[in-house]
């Protein structure tokens, strides 16, 4: 049951990305970001009513706040992302995250990672290298530079490092309450939250998306699917073999990018794809 949520929330999430980029060209990104939680309040208030309000251990109290926290960071730069960079690009380097959660393992705890976790850190890299593979007749580190000058694919990198610790915390949140009650918790504090900014930096773009939400509300709603697969998958499976599905966006995010934005280098970078998504199932095996 995890494996099908986990890919629900890989359909889902390449699906609101792709709607994502699209309103960014008529909303600033931060707009979106705020929408994104605004509109799925409601789907959230159902799946609650659905569920019920469950028993809330203190715990949930501690994680929650540290996975608003972070992610009043990261989802912004994630609708950046989407904007500034190419379908193609940006979401596979979604997969980055499980290199990063090793990476803060490392540091913060100083578990080395096994041999088959390099194995999958090896494909991970080389499949980000390959996203430009066509640029190699231009110098055998053009990939990297080319990656290293695309804004989109710099704030991307960014926001998984981000999500290689909220992810931890989803779960904890999950465990400590319920996918339904957490879900409408976070989606009602994110709004809240995040709101000052918007009424300081982008006052007009408020009254714009209340005004002419056409664009806005579909975000919300797939977004809000997305996150109910992800913490229903989340409360059955360990967050490795969750995120390591949902990666399967990254392979989607190919395919829209090809076939609705017109992104060049489909195949190229549906094959890099593909080696970063066998590098982060390594990952989560070892």
């Amino acid at each position: 049951m995890w494996f099908l949520l986990a890919l629900g929330t890989a359909v889902f999430f390449a699906t609101q990305s792709a709607l994502a980029k699209r309103a960014g060209r008529e909303h600033h990104t931060d707009v979106v970001a705020w929408a994104a939680f605004l509109y799925a309040i409601p789907v959230y208030s159902v799946f609650l009513a659905v569920k019920g309000i469950p028993a809330v251990q203190p715990a949930f109290w501690l994680w929650m706040p540290l996975s608003l926290a972070t992610n009043l960071v990261a989802m912004p730069l994630f609708f950046r992302a989407l904007y500034e960079g190419e379908l193609s690009v940006v979401l596979p380097l979604g997969m980055l995250t499980p290199l990063f959660a090793l990476l803060t393992e490392y540091l913060l705890l100083g578990d080395s990672p096994s041999a088959p976790a390099f194995g999958g850190i090896a494909l991970i890299v080389l499949g980000a290298y390959l996203l430009h593979a066509g640029s190699i007749r231009q110098g055998i580190f053009t990939p990297f530079r080319l990656l290293a000058r695309d804004k989109g694919a710099r704030l991307m990198m960014a926001v998984t490092a981000i999500w290689s610790i909220s992810a931890v915390a989803d779960r904890g949140a999950v465990l400590s309450s319920s996918p339904a009650f957490y879900t409408f918790v976070f989606c009602i504090s994110f709004t809240v939250t995040f709101l000052p900014w918007l009424l300081i930096k982008q006052r007009p773009g408020i009254l714009k998306t209340l005004t002419r939400p056409r664009l806005l509300v579909p975000v919300g709603i797939f977004g809000s699917l997305m996150a109910i697969c992800q913490m229903s998958a989340l409360g059955l499976a360990l967050t490795t073999m969750v995120i390591s599905v949902k990666r399967l966006a990254g392979l989607f995010g190919v395919l829209v990018g090809g076939l609705l934005f017109k992104e060049k280098a489909l195949g190229v970078r549906l094959f890099a794809a593909a080696i970063m998504l066998g590098g982060t199932v390594l990952l989560a095996l070892s």
